[in-house]
Formats: structure tokens, sequence, C-alpha cells
């Protein structure tokens, strides 16, 4: 633990000696989601469901979409050159419905992810406005880890009466991911400023396990990103 601290304080130290500026920041963006392994499973579980209950047209409302992300990184910058760490929150979902006058029936899939991996940005300034800010170009690679978590919850109404299902799936999955990406930062002030940027997030493996059991269905986030935030350097 005290090496851990002293090369922390170590780090420090020779980043403010190189004239190094860190950087706290927080984007709101929305993302797509391959995820085509899970929709194919809501197709059969629908199939399936079609065949145990002929008559009752159960179909899929929501098959794995597209939805807003969350994403918090620190940072440190060196010239031109910018490294750190960066969380990021995903979600998406599946749901079977059906309903009429007798009652309704609802099956969610809830699919959560979250990411966590370093990042580099190489930047390009364009402009300095002097005490209006400056503007400028980066590039961004990401890698890191996805972790993955799914969760069921199934319901059936009949005449008023509802009954929640006794079990519900709850799987887990983990896989790396590359992010590269463009983006644009203004510096509104000498130390606040917005940034947007995008890119292609590439998903690795990532299979969903159950109680440890390899299940082949992969949860892929892969997908287009657009992105946009706030950040405070000092």
């Amino acid at each position: 633990m005290k090496n851990c601290i002293s090369f922390l304080l170590l780090s420090v130290m020779i980043a403010f000696q190189a004239n190094a500026h860190f950087s706290l920041g927080y984007s709101l963006g929305y993302g797509s989601y391959k995820m085509n392994d899970m929709k194919v499973f809501l197709d059969d579980m629908v199939n399936v469901m079609r065949y145990q209950l002929p008559g009752i047209p159960v179909d899929v409302v929501d098959h794995f979409p597209g939805f807003i992300t969350h994403g918090l990184d620190l940072s440190y910058r060196i010239k031109r050159h910018e490294i750190g760490l960066r969380g990021t929150y995903l979600t998406t979902g599946g749901k079977i419905a059906y309903s009429d006058y007798t009652g309704e029936y609802s099956g969610k899939i809830l699919l959560n992810g979250f990411c966590l991996g370093a990042n580099y940005r190489f930047h390009f300034p364009v402009a300095d406005f002097d005490k209006n800010g400056s503007l400028g170009l980066f590039v961004e690679l990401s890698p890191g880890i996805t972790f993955s978590k799914l969760k069921s919850k199934e319901y059936l109404k009949i005449f008023g009466q509802r009954q929640d299902a006794d079990e519900n799936l709850n799987f887990k999955a983990k896989g790396a991911f590359l992010f590269p990406q463009l983006g644009i930062r203004w510096f509104t002030t000498k130390h606040i400023g917005i940034q947007f940027s995008g890119g292609y997030f590439f998903q690795f493996g990532s299979h969903l396990k159950f109680n440890g059991v390899d299940t082949k269905i992969k949860s892929d986030w892969s997908g287009v990103r657009m992105n946009g935030g706030l950040f405070f350097s000092w």
C-alpha cells in the first residue's frame, strides 16, 4: 500500500513538473447496439410461446434498440498527448407482450453494461481566442473491458389477477472492446469546456454465462457512438 501511494505521489509530481493538465469530464450520448444473438434469442422465445400457446399472438415490442449512454473520464494532458481512464454505462432490452380484454402478458429482458478502460487522445490545436478560450480537434483510442448483466421480468395478468414468474433469468458476461473516435473540444474559459465526439465501438467476446456455464450467446455492444459533454481542467 505504501509503495502504491508513493508511486501515485511521484506520478503527480512528475505530471506537474511536465506542465500537465488534469481533466475530469462527463458525457451524455447515444449508442446503437448490434445484439444479433440477443435478437435471435428473443425471436426464438416468441416462437416457442406461440407453439405452446396457439391462438395467443404474443409479439416482440422492443428488440434491443439503441439508447442513451453515460460516461465519466479522468485524464491528464502533456502538450498534445492525453491519457486517462474512462467508465461508461450502457443499457438496452427486449420485450415480449400481448394484451386483450381478458388480461395481459409481459416478458422483459434488461441488459446493462459497464465499460471500464483506458483512453489516449492526440490533440490538434485549431484556434486560440485568448481570454475567450481555445478550439481544437482530437483523435482518440480507448481499449478496455465490458461487464454485462442480463435480468428478466415476467408476469401474467388475467381478469385483474397478476402472477409474477417464480424464477427470473440472470446472466453475466465479460469481454474486451476497442473504441476509436474523432472529436472537437472547445475551452469556453481557461478551465471549463465542452466537447463532442463520435466513433464506432467494437465488442469482442462477451458471451453470456449462467452459473458459470457459457451459453454461446453474445451480448454485442458494437455500434455507432455519438457523445457530448462538459469537462473541467486544472
